[in-house]
């Protein structure tokens, strides 16, 4: 979660620094990537949380005494 938290940073000073710069295009290219990594390794995250817990005895239980 830490690497997630530094890479947005960094990629959030680069968009505004560029932007700043004039270098528009190059600004909205680093802010995209940003985005799409910052949503991938979210999605990831939540995916191996929600692996975990369907994988878990409580949620077997609960599926023995209600299905």
């Amino acid at each position: 979660m830490v690497e997630i938290i530094k890479t947005c940073s960094i990629g959030l000073v680069s968009y505004k620094a560029l932007k700043c710069f004039g270098k528009k295009d190059y600004a909205d290219i680093i802010g995209f990537c940003t985005v799409l990594y910052a949503g991938v390794m979210i999605v990831s995250q939540v995916g191996g949380w929600y692996d975990k817990l369907m994988n878990s005895q409580i949620v077997h239980l609960v599926e023995k005494v209600f299905g």
